[in-house]
């Protein structure tokens, strides 16, 4: 059965490994180097110890070659990436009111001299809840530790803002992935967990993943929460693994982020299937939230089935969102929509399976004037809407 987990952290368990059976099952290739190397240096040590006894007198030990140092160029392809954006990449850890640790992901430094950094809301949400925790720090890659807040988050779309009070020593540039192409390559960084509510500082923080764009334009549910679907998702084959949450999906190419690593789709035999939230995404909801402390929409002031909920609708040929119901006193109402339509288009924007129409309305604020594009009775039409304040 197909599961889909936000990528949170996960126990390890402690203690003390299991003594090998009589008859040893076959081991990974890491696992048989690690072995091998253990031996060599034992069968080492006895035959060095024979040959002493043996040999009749030390002679001069011979001149060694000298060990020239090798310059990585940091200015290339994924090390380059990494040099440049590690610095902007940190850990956040929760606690809970009495202190304990209750959880940790990462995020990635968007001002610096501000002190703000986004990351998923999941990270920062008390469990059982979508407000945010109260006890937060973050965890530079350098291994200091700052106090912190949450300004606000945003459990629709997955990003949350957090702030400190002092610079920090890096930002990262924002980057729309939907210019990127199928198989660009790309970076994962974060910090994977070592264990319930506790951070991998100092052990497994600042992890760096390859791979490639696989697809742009997902769209796929935040099975934690009913009924929301986070759209304008990126997808790929770089390993997310749990503690990543909120760390920056790179471009090697650009050295831009494209996304934040939110969610990875774990089935019977498929590997390689982890999604981040679009850069384009955490733009604007990450500047509603610094502006507002909170994520304030436009609204059409009317119910519609999305393209983003598994199915494309097409009508007369085109993609769109069915409007389902339209309220008396609406701004909908008012402007004439009505049940059964298909909105194709907001502006000059179409509305699809990759762009849906509830992604499309986080670009739009309460006031703004839009113009829809419908299919009524295949025919096209035209609807110009003055947007209400939504959730």
């Amino acid at each position: 059965m197909d599961m889909i987990e936000d990528v949170s952290d996960t126990p390890i368990p402690n203690g003390p490994p299991a003594p090998p059976s009589r008859t040893p099952p076959r081991r990974a290739p890491v696992a048989l180097v690690l072995v091998a190397s253990l031996l060599s240096g034992v069968a080492g040590g006895i035959v060095g110890a024979n040959v002493d006894r043996l040999a009749p007198a030390a002679q001069p030990t011979p001149a060694l070659p000298e060990v020239k140092e090798v310059r990585v160029e940091t200015g290339s392809d994924v090390t380059g990436a990494v040099s440049s954006v590690l610095p902007a990449v940190v850990t956040i850890e929760s606690r809970t009111t009495s202190g304990q640790p209750a959880a940790s992901g990462s995020g990635v430094v968007i001002d610096r001299e501000l002190g703000y950094i986004v990351t998923n809301s999941h990270v920062v949400e008390q469990q059982r809840s979508t407000n945010p925790v109260g006890n937060i720090s973050v965890i530079l890659s350098d291994g200091q530790t700052i106090p912190a807040a949450v300004v606000g988050n945003d459990p629709f779309t997955d990003i949350a803002v957090v702030k400190v009070n002092q610079p920090l020593p890096a930002q990262v540039k924002l980057a729309d992935a939907a210019s990127i192409r199928i198989g660009a390559a790309v970076i994962a960084i974060g910090s994977p967990g070592v264990g319930s509510g506790r951070s991998a500082i100092g052990i497994l923080s600042n992890t760096v993943t390859s791979g490639i764009v696989s697809a742009t334009g997902r769209s796929l549910p935040r099975t934690d929460l009913r009924d929301v679907i986070l759209d304008d998702l990126v997808q790929t084959d770089a390993p997310i693994n749990p503690g990543m949450s909120g760390g920056p999906l790179v471009l090697v190419a650009t050295r831009e982020v494209i996304g934040l690593n939110t969610l990875v789709l774990r089935s019977s035999g498929e590997e390689g299937l982890g999604f981040a939230v679009s850069a384009r995404t955490v733009a604007a909801i990450a500047e509603q939230i610094i502006a507002n402390g909170r994520v304030i929409r436009g609204s059409l002031g009317i119910g519609f089935r999305d393209s983003s909920a598994g199915v494309t609708l097409v009508v007369a040929g085109r993609q769109g969102a069915l409007v389902t119901s339209v309220p008396s006193g609406s701004v909908g109402a008012a402007a004439g929509i009505r049940s059964g339509d298909l909105i194709v288009r907001v502006n000059e924007i179409d509305v699809s399976d990759r762009r849906p129409l509830r992604s499309i309305l986080l670009g739009f604020r309460p006031g703004n004037v839009v113009t829809l594009t419908i299919i009524r009775n295949g025919q096209e039409q035209h609807v110009t809407v003055t947007l209400a304040e939504g959730a």
